[in-house]
Order: C-alpha cells, then sequence, then structure tokens
C-alpha cells in the first residue's frame, strides 16, 4: 500500500503541467503502464542514492508487446510485436526547505515488422520551490520533450482531406512553463499561477511519398488561474477555482486561424474523511470564443473529479473524470468537448504482488460538425517485486473505437487488444 500513496502524492505535485500536456491527447493510460517518471520503485526511499543533499535515482525498463492491430483499423489488422525500452534519471533535493527536482526520460519502441511506426519520446522536466516561510512559497516549472501522436487517437482523417494513409505517427514537440504562488493563513489557503505551452508539429509523410504540412496546427496557449480555498475542518474544504486561457495558432489553413479566448469556473469541495474517502470534487462552467466569426462560441458544464477509497488497507479504489474544451486537429471544426470517465482498483494481495483493473471511456465532441467520438479501454495488470530494485509487469488491454455522425471519422471504428510484459528496475 505504501507504494500506492507514494506515486498518488507524485501524481498530485505534477498534476498542473500533465493536465496542460495532456489536452488533445490520449487520456491517462492504465496505471500499471510502464513509465519511468512515475515508475512505483523508482521513488521508494530506500533505493534513492545520495548525492550530497540529492537523491538521485536512475530507473530503466524493457518489455515485449504484441498487438493485434498496429494501425488500429476496422478491415485488414495487421498485428505485430513490440520491443520497448526507456529510461529516466531523477534529482531531487532533500533539503528540509525549498526544493528543487529534475527529471530527464527516454522512451523507444521498435516494432518487429514494422519499421515505420518505430518511435523515440524523450523529456526534460525541472521544477523548483522557493519557500518564504511556512506558509508562503514561489514554484516554478519547466517542461521540454520530443513526442508522438499514437494512431490510436483519431486526430486526422486524412480521407476526408482526399490524401493518402499516414506512413508514420504524427511527431511534435512541445515546451511548457508553469510559475505559482501560494500562500496561506488561518483557514485560507490562495493559490495563483500563470502557464505557457507551444506546440510544434513536423510534416508528416504518407505513403504516397508527398508530405502533410502540419504547420496550421502549431499553436501556443497561456494560462492563468486562481484558486481560494476555506477550510472547515481538519479534513474539509470548499474553493472556488477559475482559469482563463488565450490560443493563438502560428498559421491558417484554408484562411482560417482558431485562435480563442476562453474561461472556466468551478466550485468545488476537498475532503479526507479518516483517510478512507479523500479527494475533490469540482463543477462549474467553461466558455471559449474565437477570433474567426465563422467558429461559434463553445461553452458547458466543466468538472473535475479525483477520488480515492479505501475499503480495506489493502485495496484502493480511484475514481477520476475531467470534462473540457480542447482545440480540434483539423480546422473544419473550432473544437471538441473532452470528456474522460475511469475507475481504477488496486489490490495488494502479497506483500509483493499487487494486481489491478481498470476501465476508463473518452470522448469527443466536436464543435461545427456532426462527429462524436468514443473510445473504451479495459486494463487488468499485475505488479511482482522481485527484490528491493527491480520488479516484473504484466498487462492486457482492450480498447475500442467508435465515431458517429455525418462527419464521422471516414474509418468509424476499431478494436485492438494488446498483452504486455515488462522488467523494471532501478540501480
Amino acid at each position: 500500500m505504501r507504494i500506492t500513496y507514494t506515486v498518488m502524492a507524485l501524481l498530485s505535485f505534477f498534476l498542473p503541467i500533465s493536465v496542460l500536456a495532456a489536452a488533445g491527447q490520449e487520456g491517462p493510460v492504465f496505471i500499471t503502464d510502464p513509465n519511468p517518471s512515475f515508475s512505483d520503485i523508482a521513488f521508494k526511499a530506500d533505493v534513492t542514492r545520495r548525492v550530497g543533499s540529492f537523491g538521485l535515482t536512475p530507473t530503466a525498463y524493457a518489455g515485449l508487446v504484441s498487438t493485434d492491430n498496429v494501425r488500429f483499423t476496422s478491415a485488414n489488422k495487421d498485428g505485430d510485436q513490440i520491443a520497448q525500452l526507456g529510461g529516466a534519471v531523477s534529482l531531487a533535493s532533500a533539503w528540509s526547505r525549498h526544493e528543487l527536482k529534475a527529471t530527464a526520460s527516454v522512451d523507444a519502441e521498435r516494432y518487429f515488422g514494422n519499421d515505420d511506426e518505430n518511435t523515440v519520446d524523450a523529456a526534460l522536466n525541472a521544477s523548483g520551490r522557493y519557500d518564504f516561510s511556512q506558509y508562503t512559497s514561489l514554484s516554478g516549472d519547466f517542461q521540454i520533450s520530443r513526442n508522438h501522436e499514437p494512431r490510436s487517437i483519431r486526430a486526422l482523417d486524412l480521407a476526408r482531406q482526399g490524401r493518402a494513409e499516414a506512413k508514420e505517427p504524427v511527431e511534435y514537440g512541445q515546451t511548457l512553463s508553469r510559475l505559482s504562488f501560494a500562500t496561506s493563513g488561518n483557514r485560507l489557503r490562495f493559490v495563483g499561477a500563470v502557464a505557457y505551452r507551444t506546440v510544434d508539429y513536423s510534416n508528416l509523410l504518407l505513403v504516397d511519398g508527398s508530405y502533410l504540412d502540419q504547420n496550421y496546427r502549431q499553436s501556443n496557449l497561456t494560462t492563468g488561474d486562481a484558486r481560494l480555498d476555506y477550510k472547515f475542518g481538519a479534513g474539509t474544504a470548499v474553493f472556488l477555482n477559475y482559469q482563463a486561457n488565450s490560443v493563438r495558432f502560428d498559421f491558417a489553413q484554408s484562411g482560417k486561424k482558431r485562435d480563442s479566448d476562453g474561461y472556466s469556473i468551478r466550485l468545488g469541495a476537498a475532503f479526507d474523511l479518516t483517510d478512507l474517502l479523500t479527494g475533490d470534487v469540482q463543477v462549474g462552467h467553461m466558455r471559449q470564443e474565437y477570433k474567426d466569426a465563422s467558429y461559434k462560441p463553445v461553452s458547458g458544464a466543466s468538472y473535475q473529479a479525483n477520488l480515492r477509497y479505501l475499503p480495506t488497507r489493502l485495496t484502493t479504489l480511484t475514481f477520476t473524470a475531467r470534462r473540457s474544451i480542447e482545440d480540434s486537429p483539423s480546422t473544419e471544426a473550432s473544437g471538441y468537448f473532452y470528456t474522460l470517465g475511469r475507475i481504477t482498483v488496486r489490490h495488494e494481495l502479497t506483500r509483493r504482488l499487487n494486481l489491478g483493473a481498470s476501465y476508463e471511456q473518452t470522448q469527443y465532441d466536436y464543435n461545427g460538425i456532426e462527429r462524436d467520438d468514443k473510445y473504451n479501454g479495459i486494463y487488468v495488470g499485475a505488479q511482482y517485486e522481485l527484490n528491493r530494485r527491480m520488479m516484473v509487469e504484466v498487462n492486457y488491454r482492450n480498447r475500442k473505437f467508435e465515431s458517429h455522425g455525418n462527419d464521422a471519422f471516414s474509418d468509424p471504428k476499431y478494436t485492438e487488444n494488446r498483452v504486455g510484459a515488462w522488467l523494471k528496475t532501478t540501480f
């Protein structure tokens, strides 16, 4: 159980950046998917090396995955095996006040029968916190990464554009920076932050040898948010959360640019009921207005929930929900409502063996066109700790996609089954 607490604490720390990074991307994956930045064993105190007043944690993993649908098509499915290799180095201060953290990671996939699908992702994250006092602090975060857009996400409908199929995954670079200020006193706590994100997409090679210019997808996102909490007691607080955003695209497509400004305002409650039920729930309204008059404003309900319930000391149930407005990859639509719901159960069968299962549903409801995409995923997995520095993990994933409406994706459905095994270690 100590492993679960550690990972959840880390995810909470990185949430402001990870939420921005995930915008418009594939929804969060099952908790046991190999990710060196959040590896369970990576942050266990007994395997972190002390380097002066810092803790150094190198991690690595190697895995083999089998899929029955490499390109996520409804017909003529092509299966393949994938070798996955990755590693990360994390450095964190061990000071009583202030904090510095940095993580560098690399993740590579090599397909046995489809070389064009090979990818290499890399990221560098750095963050720091300066404590003016016990109650007031200033924090900064910075991330630069090179990623790819998985084929499982139906972003570009090339057939509707009269173009050939993509020969390789879409690659893009991303930078994120964030500055936040937090202060508290008596029963009140205030957190204010500004963030800036840039996304730069590479030109896409198609199977006919031509390239798709994706300059029109390059964007800059600026956000400012403020949250005010009022604490009722030891384990309950209510809060008001307001966020404003400004999106600017570098280039137009077909004479259209989707520059926009928007906001969201939510009222919420955070609670910790004797450690059995913890989390927060917030509900409110959001709106996005576009500079181009041909795009109608988008508005609707906004919500976010993160709940954890411990029915026993060995079992953890988590529930996550989120609804937001995201930018569309195509100028046909101004944007879409992104809705995520996920429930996960994790059980510590023995001190060395953890079992987990998760169900996830993600929906993309496009604005300005008749298209509604739904993804459903079922995940089951197990982790076995061989020793204090090494872990074996196996999992299975079933993922389904359906697109509906007069403007539905040209290949409107697919099903993919994937099974994998990994060896993860820290040294």
